[in-house]
């Protein structure tokens, strides 16, 4: 089952007034979703508006990042991210999922930004990262059992060629940039 939760980052910028919206193809109704992509390596994002449920992630991924000897995303300046070096995750047990009365409201309404995203309910569970399996779609992946959608589908990518930043981040320490070391950029 689909669980949608509080949102977790600050993405009111990035998808003001973004929502699920329904499909109708004729044959059965799909939702396509807006869906964030996070390169925490580079501090960069993307914002995919209207992903298809029903489309894998090697389809999606594969529409965004170049393949290897192709020329780089514009912010890749070492090259690291590439078609078969790219890793997709999504935080686990992040948030908890919204009461079925707070969900209507929110789809409707939209999410209230004024709610505080220090909520003790954003501590839910131990969170922790969940590699994407590509060949799965959207709606594969967002039902995943440790699945809890933080009100928009959120994404993280990651690099295997650079092994030292992809370590930290599946750690929980790339974004503590204070313990970093004057020799160590991550």
């Amino acid at each position: 089952n689909l669980k949608i939760g509080a949102p977790l980052y600050l993405t009111s910028a990035l998808v003001q007034g973004k929502k699920p919206a329904f499909i109708d193809d004729g044959t059965e109704n799909h939702i396509a979703w807006p869906v964030i992509f996070v390169y925490p390596e580079a501090m960069q994002t993307d914002l995919v508006d209207g992903w298809d449920e029903d489309k894998t992630f090697c389809e999606q991924i594969s529409e965004m990042i170049p393949a290897q000897g192709e020329a780089n995303i514009p912010w890749d300046q070492t090259g690291c991210y590439f078609r078969d070096a790219v890793e997709i995750y999504y935080q686990a047990n992040a948030t908890e999922p919204l009461e079925s009365f707070r969900l209507h409201d929110a789809l409707y309404t939209g999410w209230d930004t004024s709610k505080s995203m220090e909520d003790p309910k954003h501590s839910y569970s131990s969170p922790k990262y969940v590699r994407v399996q590509e060949k799965f779609s959207l709606s594969q992946v967002l039902k995943e059992k440790s699945h809890v959608v933080p009100w928009i589908p959120t994404f993280f990518v990651v690099s295997a060629a650079s092994p030292v930043f992809r370590a930290r981040f599946l750690a929980g320490v790339w974004a503590r940039q204070s313990e970093a070391t004057a020799n160590d950029p991550y």
